[in-house]
């Protein structure tokens, strides 16, 4: 395939990345406040659109990638730029690129922060969880990575 067709294709691939990526991140923001209102149904809808975006997403990131190597550059983001410095003379698609990376990391650290919020709020189920089964929350410091260690005992609540 030559470069001429390759790059309109290029061109269209990005535009879909970075509409797809903008959904993603508002799908994010959505579950975000979705799990501060503490809405578990909105939060698997959600769930399961951030999933069909992914592997849309996904779909095209393939796609452009063999377009690279089709043009003779590493299916990478270092080929990825090569290919832009050697065929975007005006800088187009190096600024879509560019907003797509920054989407990229945007989605990357609203995934982090959601995530962090599912973690606590598992922790805190498992330790009411305990709490019922008679046992006493775990004591104790915290281990190598960061999260709360202990011993627990276990003491009946209530016999039947």
């Amino acid at each position: 395939m030559t470069t001429s067709r390759i790059l309109p294709e290029i061109r269209r691939l990005l535009s879909e990345q970075l509409e797809g990526t903008r959904r993603l991140n508002g799908l994010l923001e959505e579950e975000h406040a979705a799990l501060a209102r503490l809405e578990s149904a909105t939060v698997e809808e959600l769930a399961a659109e951030k999933q069909r975006e992914l592997e849309a997403l996904e779909i095209r990131e393939h796609e452009r990638l063999r377009l690279l190597a089709a043009a003779g550059y590493a299916p990478d983001q270092a080929g990825m730029t090569a290919f832009l410095h050697g065929h975007d003379p005006h800088g187009e698609l190096t600024r879509q690129w560019e907003a797509l990376l920054e989407e990229v990391r945007r989605c990357r650290q609203a995934n982090r922060r959601n995530g962090g919020i599912l973690e606590i709020s598992r922790a805190r189920i498992q330790q009411a969880l305990e709490i019922l089964r008679g046992q006493l929350p775990a004591a104790g410091g915290y281990g190598p990575k960061g999260k709360s260690v202990g011993y627990p005992s276990r003491h009946t609540i209530a016999k039947a």
